[in-house]
């Protein structure tokens, strides 16, 4: 009997450990959705956008400068608002100055991370893949990146004095299309060759190489 009575005893508390961690467990993920005071990029998994997707999605290209900044709660969540000026229009109509909107942000002592959202820095230059947001209630006429951190490129000078491109950051880690994927592409973009992947495209690309063919392809695909 006193046998029986420690098998039971036991298996109570076995499962009342159970029931302890899964409840921790529920409390510390729930906790960690939203607040963080450091992202952690390398945990975002996506796939891989090409430069048709990006082009063809957005309503306009350019180089941008980012001026001010600023952070609020809207429906349980931080969005943050980006004053940028633009620099140079690689395609499509944009306004001198406009405010961008990203997922994420810090209002008071809670911040929130999401990760592979596009980020900016006051004081920071680069080429962006822009369309309205219309669905933001706090600026007048915000924008979105298109496809997140995929859609922005930081810009480097190179000793040769030659603005360039580089790869998004923040992003995650990157899969590449799969085969199935990449052929229902160039049917929807019949160019004669594979779509190619934007952040092998860009990086390192001399700044005017990269926004004429980025006017180009702009062209060809918001005339169809």
């Amino acid at each position: 009997m006193a046998r029986t009575t420690a098998k039971s005893t036991v298996a109570a508390l076995r499962r009342r450990a159970r029931t302890a961690a899964a409840a921790l467990g529920i409390s510390l993920s729930a906790w960690g959705a939203a607040f963080f005071s450091a992202p952690c990029a390398q945990a975002s998994v996506s796939i891989a956008v090409t430069i048709e997707e990006l082009v063809d999605r957005a309503t306009a290209c350019a180089i941008v400068r980012a001026t001010d900044q600023h952070s609020t709660w809207e429906g349980g969540r931080i969005a943050t608002y980006t004053k940028v000026l633009v620099d140079r229009r690689a395609a499509g109509q944009l306004p001198d100055a406009l405010w961008i909107k990203t997922r994420a942000g810090t209002v008071g002592d809670i911040a929130q991370i999401v990760e592979g959202e596009a980020t900016f820095v006051v004081g920071s230059r680069m080429l962006v893949f822009l369309r309205p947001d219309q669905a933001s209630n706090e600026a007048a006429d915000p924008y979105v990146v298109v496809e997140r951190a995929q859609g922005q490129f930081p810009l480097i000078v190179g000793d040769d004095g030659v603005t360039r491109l580089t790869r998004p950051t923040g992003v995650g880690a990157l899969l590449r299309p799969a085969g199935a994927r990449l052929a229902r592409l160039s049917h929807l973009y019949p160019f004669g060759e594979l779509p190619r992947i934007a952040s092998d495209l860009l990086d390192r690309r001399p700044l005017d190489d990269a926004i004429a063919q980025i006017a180009a392809l702009y062209r060809v695909l918001h005339t169809r």
